[in-house]
C-alpha cells in the first residue's frame, strides 16, 4: 500500500512539474510545422485587408500574373474563412466563457500577454516574399514544387518567405491558423512568432470515391478546403467505374 502511494505521489509532482509555458502555446498549427517559436511578449490587432498585401519575387521583379493571381486568391479565401461562422458582437468563443461561480482558469485567453500597440493599430501588412524565380502557375509541375516556407510575425506586419508560390499557400494556411476571434475582434497572441516548415511526407493525399457514393458539389468544394487547410496535396478521384456513368475528360484525357 505504501509503495502505491508513493508512486502515486511522485506521477502527481511530475504532472505538476509541467512548465505552464506549454499551456500557453495557443492556437496550435495543424499538421505540427517542423518548428514553431512563440515569444510571449504581445498580443496584436489582427487588420490585414487584400489591399494591403505584397507578392514580391527574386530581386524584386515582378511575378507571372499567374502566380500573382493565385496568391491573392489564396489570401482572399484566409480572410474569407476567418469570418465564417463568426457573427462580430455576437459570437463568442469558448475562450471567453465564464460560468459563475466556476472560473475556468484553463482559459489561454487570461495568459494572452498585453497589447503594445495602440487601438486601431496592429497586423495590416502581409509581405509574401519568392526566392527563386518563378514560372507560370502550370498544373503538371506542381508536385515538383518545394512547399517549404518560413513565416515571421510581429506585432505590426507579416512576413511570409518561400521558394515556390506553393509553399507560400501553406504559409498563408499558417498564418490563418494563428489568429484568433475573441468576441470582439480578431487577434493573434504570442507575438513575436516565427515558423519554418516543410512537408515530411511527399505524398499526403485523400481518396474521394463518386464513383459508388453520391456528394453534392458543395460537399466535394468543402473536401477540397479540408485538404488545404491541412496541408494535403493529393486528391485521388475514383470519379468512374464499372458501378457508374462513364466519363471522359478532354483537358485531362489519361
Amino acid at each position: 500500500m505504501m509503495r502505491c502511494v508513493l508512486v502515486f505521489t511522485a506521477f502527481v509532482l511530475s504532472v505538476k512539474a509541467v512548465p505552464t509555458r506549454s499551456a500557453q502555446a495557443y492556437p496550435s498549427v495543424v499538421p505540427e510545422p517542423t518548428s514553431i517559436s512563440r515569444g510571449y511578449k504581445t498580443t496584436a490587432d489582427f487588420l490585414l485587408l487584400s489591399r494591403n498585401v505584397d507578392v514580391v519575387c527574386v530581386d524584386h521583379s515582378p511575378c507571372p500574373a499567374s502566380i500573382n493571381e493565385v496568391l491573392y486568391r489564396g489570401v482572399d479565401r484566409l480572410l474569407r474563412n476567418l469570418k465564417r461562422g463568426v457573427n462580430p458582437m455576437v459570437t463568442l468563443p469558448y475562450l471567453r466563457v465564464r460560468l459563475a461561480p466556476i472560473k475556468n482558469t484553463s482559459n489561454p485567453a487570461l495568459s494572452f500577454p498585453p497589447k503594445k500597440v495602440s487601438m486601431g493599430e496592429g497586423i495590416a501588412h502581409l509581405r509574401i516574399e519568392l526566392t527563386t524565380i518563378q514560372s507560370p502557375v502550370d498544373a503538371a509541375a506542381l508536385g515538383k514544387l518545394s512547399e517549404a516556407y518560413t513565416l515571421k510575425i510581429s506585432d505590426r506586419e507579416t512576413t511570409l518567405r518561400a521558394t515556390s508560390f506553393v509553399g507560400a499557400l501553406r504559409g498563408l494556411e499558417t498564418f490563418g491558423q494563428l489568429v484568433v476571434y475573441d468576441g470582439v475582434r480578431y487577434v493573434v497572441p504570442n507575438l513575436p512568432i516565427g515558423v519554418t516548415d516543410s512537408p515530411r511526407f511527399r505524398h499526403r493525399g485523400i481518396l474521394l470515391d463518386t464513383a459508388r457514393h453520391f456528394f453534392p458539389v458543395s460537399d466535394i468544394l468543402r473536401i477540397l478546403d479540408g485538404m488545404a487547410m491541412a496541408k494535403l496535396n493529393v486528391l485521388h478521384w475514383h470519379i468512374t467505374d464499372d458501378q457508374s456513368f462513364p466519363i471522359q475528360s478532354l483537358t485531362v484525357p489519361q
